[in-house]
């Protein structure tokens, strides 16, 4: 479950974006979403690994984001080459913890196992047939993992899904809304069932989220016991 140390927003800075981790989870985990082509992706979701997948290769950088929103912009509504199938990927608290745990904050990476990058937020409920609509106040969390970290990560995972079909309905949604009709109406009528995206606060002490750069110090109240 999210970390004891239980801590809530405080009045939001207006002259800067904030970094908060805004994922879908539950009891049992976090889920984060990668886009992949179609060999790789229907290997995962019949095995529910990646493991022994001929074409996935762990010792690569792999990137894993928990907004959905942002996996679309990324990957063109999953229609860009190599990258027509999104899956949804559900790792533990603890895990997620543990895989956060080797990175830090920032594009240069400083020869860390793990890298964090905060890049502007998409907003699932509007876009303009492109792209997701672009939030520049409000960041989201990039996790890049290298060379071991990532095997760790592939070992880590419980559960893969398909959400391809989901990334259409969403697309299609955005491009109606180009038309004149507005994007979260016409979700609504097809309806879409978006992932409910919340507040997450890794299982991490503060100093540690300080260092993957997350509004959460100096910002948020710590509350003990909730």
């Amino acid at each position: 479950m999210p970390s004891s140390n239980t801590a809530k927003p405080s009045a939001q800075h207006k002259d800067r974006p904030t970094r908060i981790f805004r994922a879908m989870w539950d009891a049992d985990g976090v889920y984060f979403y990668q886009a992949f082509r179609p060999s790789i992706a229907e290997y995962a979701v019949a095995n529910q690994t990646f493991t022994d997948c001929p074409d996935f290769h762990a010792t690569r950088m792999t990137w894993i984001k928990p907004s959905f929103g942002w996996v679309l912009y990324r990957s063109g509504y999953a229609t860009k080459a190599n990258q027509e199938r999104i899956l949804r990927i559900q790792v533990s608290h603890e895990d997620v913890a543990e895989l956060l745990s080797w990175c830090v904050c920032g594009h240069g990476g400083g020869g860390s196992m793990g890298r964090i990058q905060w890049d502007p937020e998409r907003d699932l409920q509007h876009g303009d047939g492109q792209d997701p609509r672009k939030m520049p106040m409000t960041r989201a969390i990039q996790i890049g993992l290298s060379r071991d970290v990532s095997h760790l990560y592939v070992h880590s995972i419980r559960k893969i899904e398909d959400v391809t079909e989901l990334a259409h309905q969403v697309h299609a949604a955005h491009q109606k809304a180009v038309n004149g009709k507005d994007a979260e109406e016409a979700m609504e009528s097809a309806r879409v069932d978006l992932p409910q995206e919340r507040e997450y606060v890794p299982h991490m002490e503060l100093e540690d989220l300080r260092k993957i750069g997350m509004d959460t110090v100096g910002q948020w109240s710590r509350e003990d016991g909730e």
